[in-house]
C-alpha cells in the first residue's frame, strides 16, 4: 500500500479521462484544499468566471488521474462535466467534514441533550 499523506484521497471518476492513446483513467487522487484554494473561492474576479475558478481549484487539488501525475491544467479542462462536478463535491465533502469536526455542538443539539431527547 502507498504511504501517502492523510490529506489525499482516491476516488473513482464517473466517466474518467481518456488520453490520446485511448486509455481511460478513472482513479483520481484529490487532496484537501488549503488556505490558497479557499482564497480562490473568495476572489471576485474568478467568481465571475465559474469554469475558470473550477479549473484552477481542481488543478491545485487533483494530484493524480490514473497514471497521470502531476495533472496538467489542460487535462483538468478536458474532464467531463460529471467528473468535474464529482471532484468538486468530494472536495466540499472533505472540507465540510473537517469543519464539522471542529465546530461546537449546535444549539439544537445542546438543547436536546439537556432535555434528555
Amino acid at each position: 500500500m502507498e504511504n501517502r499523506p492523510s490529506r489525499e484521497f482516491d476516488f473513482e471518476l464517473p466517466v474518467g479521462y481518456t488520453d490520446e492513446d485511448g486509455q481511460v483513467h478513472r482513479i483520481a487522487s484529490l487532496r484537501k484544499m488549503t488556505g490558497h484554494e479557499e482564497a480562490l473561492l473568495a476572489d471576485r474576479k474568478l467568481r465571475q468566471n465559474a469554469a475558470r475558478l473550477v479549473t484552477q481549484l481542481l488543478a491545485a487539488c487533483v494530484k493524480r488521474i490514473g497514471e497521470i501525475a502531476p495533472v496538467p491544467r489542460n487535462v483538468i479542462s478536458e474532464l467531463t462535466s460529471p467528473d468535474r462536478n464529482f471532484l468538486l463535491l468530494q472536495l466540499r465533502r472533505r472540507m465540510c467534514a473537517r469543519r464539522a469536526e471542529k465546530a461546537p455542538a449546535s444549539r439544537t443539539t445542546s438543547m436536546r441533550s439537556r432535555s434528555g431527547g
